[in-house]
């Protein structure tokens, strides 16, 4: 009691309490007994309700102004007089925030001249001087896209749609709509395209051609808007009166009007024609995303080309600024290989960015370095081997006969504005064939392979990018997953299309899909169970099979090397 009452209420001269004293007794009443219950209830810590006001969502582009949204998270009103925002920690310059009051859960659009660089800015939102909110400068499309926070209030900042005043939209969960479509039926696209357009189309297959596009899923239709398109492939290449597949370019033209689909600015359709299964390209691809490498997602539509119908396709997301911005940190460019570096850059477009000269040093480079006897993890750090080495062991996983690794193209390279390279698959409807080989060393017409296949290191990481792909591939429930997805699509696909009516690939029944997607699995389980073998020989000295494992039976052959693969 002396603690509560205070020092005088424990000195012998104290005075007496008076009857409205708030402080008790001490002295126990002797007729009662005395109560020696001792309370030990803690004591409750009363939080007064607190406001709090962050940055939810930024507009960089200035047409017709900049705008930044402001969101209270807390759970008491905020008075939003001496706020200010602006594009530099403790910058003089900047916007003050209209003064007012912005309740729990209440958003506030502010709109002004911050001064926003798209590409190098933070935003910064200060109270009377002091910090309150930051936001980091921004990935990706600045042009289709804002910057906001996912989950509203509270998440990491990402791409999203443009959304003031509601709810924020992240554009990767947007484009996810479009290669994860529900319902019985699959989406159609409608390409609507001119007799002078299909003329240009005929005559030179890499020339785009304009375009009207559409989409129809349970949502509904969307209103026609302006695309460019132009037939792709090098083995897959048809026609335009045949089976093409397209690619589409929503923001190459200089129309007025959208320049993206549910944030989507490029797509590729396949025309499955070396693809029985129709389910390749979305096995080798979700293994990969599941390994941590940068892959497209992929779907299945029906594409009907001026109310005429070219059946069933794949859909596949295109290396645009915004899946670049969901992956990596930034872009300075993007090239596609469509041949090997060290045999000269013939083969070699510039996707995104805007000049040729990066890739030219580096082949430069490349060229002088494999013909020496360095060390190229030590003397070309430029380069990520780790997630190349991880590449080239996925490639190997999934038997990708046309990729990086065994083609020597279908490959993206891309730059980061630190001048980091990194690597990502392409093309790949032509893995998981029968007739691939045993897993072995990396060795390959690629240069890069070339180099990785006489470095230590390199070779570590992809033996051990290879054998964690494995274990993911069985320990997943890929054949699940892809069964259900090709009996789906069974139904979209005509029998009279490739590879279905003059394919031979696997037996007379090539036109069931879930026969075909289950026979893939296989194949891919298989490599897997291979490849675990490998490791297990790897790990024993003298290398030797755990015999008694009916899954490593004849997966080491008379020429297999240790360290390097069976």
């Amino acid at each position: 009691m002396c603690a509560l009452a205070g020092l005088a209420a424990c000195s012998d001269d104290a005075a007496p309490a008076t009857p409205d004293s708030e402080v008790a007794d001490t002295v126990p009443d002797s007729s009662e007994p005395a109560d020696t219950t001792v309370d030990t209830t803690p004591e409750v810590e009363v939080i007064a309700p607190k406001g709090r006001v962050v940055i939810n969502e930024i507009d960089c582009r200035s047409d017709p102004s900049e705008w930044v949204e402001l969101m209270n998270i807390g759970n008491a009103p905020v008075e939003l007089d001496g706020y200010r925002i602006t594009d530099r920690p403790g910058a003089g310059a900047g916007v003050n925030v209209p003064a007012g009051q912005l309740g729990p859960g209440q958003i506030r659009v502010v709109r002004g001249d911050f001064g926003i660089s798209c590409t190098d800015d933070g935003v910064y939102l200060s109270v009377d001087g002091r910090s309150a909110d930051q936001a980091p400068p921004r990935r990706g499309d600045a042009e289709i896209s804002t910057w906001g926070r996912v989950p509203d209030g509270t998440g990491d900042f990402a791409q999203t749609a443009p959304t003031p005043l509601h709810e924020n939209i992240s554009l990767s969960d947007l484009r996810s709509t479009l290669f994860d479509a529900t319902g019985d039926a699959l989406p159609i696209i409608d390409l609507y395209v001119s007799e002078e357009a299909e003329a240009t189309l005929r005559s030179d297959q890499k020339i785009y051609a304009p375009a009207l596009w559409s989409w129809t899923d349970p949502e509904g239709t969307s209103p026609p808007q302006r695309v460019d398109i132009r037939i792709k492939g090098s083995i897959t290449l048809r026609p335009w009166d045949q089976k093409p597949s397209l690619k589409i370019h929503f923001a190459r033209h200089a129309e007025r009007g959208p320049r993206s689909f549910r944030g989507a600015k490029k797509l590729t359709l396949h025309n499955l024609s070396y693809d029985p299964s129709a389910i390749r390209e979305w096995l080798s691809y979700e293994v990969m995303r599941e390994a941590g490498q940068p892959a497209p997602r992929v779907g299945w539509v029906v594409v009907r080309v001026n109310g005429v119908s070219k059946h069933l396709y794949t859909l596949v997301e295109s290396y645009d600024e915004v899946f670049l911005g969901d992956w990596f940190d930034s872009t300075t460019a993007l090239y596609e290989a469509d041949g090997d570096l060290a045999g000269g850059l013939s083969g070699i477009t510039l996707d995104e960015g805007d000049t040729m000269a990066p890739i030219e040093a580096l082949a430069t480079k490349v060229v002088r370095i494999s013909a020496g006897q360095s060390v190229p993890t030590e003397v070309m750090p430029e380069i990520d081997w780790v997630q190349l080495a991880g590449l080239f062991g996925l490639e190997d996983l999934l038997q990708h006969s046309d990729g990086m690794r065994a083609g020597c193209h279908n490959y993206f390279m891309h730059l980061d504005d630190k001048g980091s390279w990194s690597f990502l698959p392409w093309s790949v409807d032509l893995t998981l064939l029968s007739g691939y080989g045993e897993p072995g060393p990396i060795g390959s017409c690629n240069v890069f392979a070339h180099l990785c296949d006489r470095d230590d290191k390199c070779m570590a990481w992809f033996e051990r990018a290879r054998d964690g792909a494995a274990q993911i591939v069985m320990r997943g429930d890929f054949r699940a997953r892809a069964l259900a997805k090709a009996e789906r699509v069974q139904s979209f696909a005509y029998a009279g299309d490739e590879p279905w009516g003059a394919g031979d690939f696997w037996g007379d029944k090539d036109f069931d899909l879930p026969m075909q997607a289950g026979l893939a699995v296989d194949l891919m389980e298989q490599r897997a169970r291979g490849i675990r073998c490998a490791t297990a020989a790897r790990r024993t000295d003298p290398p030797t099979l755990p015999e008694a494992s009916p899954t490593c039976g004849g997966f080491l052959g008379a020429g297999s090397k240790p360290g390097l693969g069976l």
